[in-house]
């Protein structure tokens, strides 16, 4: 089961706490990243079937609820994948966890990332290896499921929604940056890809993590390095294997500048942009 706990804040100082059940999955937590708009309570919803035996792994799917501020009931909740009917073989995973749902109130549309598939259904798998085979025999595609190492490209972060001029004309985007360590820009009316960028390496820990920040003309993003892989900083091209914080136009997606803790280790906290300075923070080198 799914229970998510909301707090409301009334204008009179009085809080009220809404416990809503959304599902029977035993492995399902919420995570409580949460956006309030108009009397509607957004919630996304996760799981931790993805630690569980491979045996039991997976149907659990993520999804995002509207609720009602007032009395906590569900007003609608979309699932971020096709129905597997509770059976193992299907569609499974695509949690929402780590991001925030960002609001466009003038088009009526949330906007969410996801965190990675648990399991996809066996011809979508094969079509894949044969693929894979065709053009990286090396690397054979894993699934999620079974013990590692496996990619973990999960979003821990919320879309920015913000708005650019490309060859003279307004597009509104959706810009995130994932613990690959892409980043990517997809149109807010229609989801076409406007660029996506490598902005650092990935890793467990990230890649970008918690949060970019923009001020619309460029997305600044941290890049964790968790992994402490060889990192191109731009556009002097030292090499780092420590964490850093990277500068992105906004509108094209190429890299302005790139800079490396320096205190050599991970850079894992969010960024915030204010006033032309960029804040954030990072570990020492002690991990602390």
């Amino acid at each position: 089961m799914v229970d998510a706990i909301g707090k409301f804040q009334t204008a009179r100082d009085a809080v009220c706490f809404v416990v809503v059940r959304f599902g029977p999955e035993i492995d399902g937590v919420c995570p409580l990243k949460t956006g309030f708009v108009k009397g509607g309570f957004y919630v996304g919803v996760s799981s931790l079937e993805e630690g569980s035996s491979i045996e039991k792994c997976c149907t659990f799917r993520g999804s995002i609820a509207k609720l009602n501020v007032h009395s906590g009931a569900i007003m609608w909740q979309t699932f971020m994948l096709p129905n597997n009917n509770g059976k193992l073989g299907g569609y499974a995973g695509a949690v929402v966890w780590g991001s925030s749902p960002s609001i466009d109130i003038g088009r009526k549309l949330v906007y969410i990332a996801t965190g990675n598939l648990y399991s996809a259904p066996s011809r979508i798998e094969q079509c894949q290896a044969k693929q894979n085979k065709q053009s990286r025999p090396t690397q054979p595609d894993p699934s999620n499921c079974p013990p590692g190492p496996n990619p973990d490209a999960h979003f821990e972060e919320a879309p920015m929604l913000l708005s650019v001029h490309i060859n003279g004309t307004k597009r509104d985007i959706a810009v995130a940056v994932q613990k690959s360590g892409i980043a990517w820009a997809l149109d807010r009316g229609n989801g076409d890809l406007i660029y996506f960028t490598e902005a650092g390496p990935g890793g467990i820990g990230g890649g970008g993590t918690w949060g970019a920040a923009t001020d619309e003309k460029i997305v600044y993003t941290n890049i964790a390095n968790s992994g402490g892989k060889n990192f191109t900083l731009k556009p002097s091209n030292k090499i780092t294997t420590a964490g850093g914080w990277v500068a992105i136009y906004a509108k094209t997606g190429m890299i302005k500048w790139s800079i490396e803790n320096p205190s050599n280790a991970t850079a894992s906290g969010p960024v915030t942009v204010a006033s032309g300075v960029v804040f954030v923070g990072s570990t020492n080198g002690q991990g602390t």
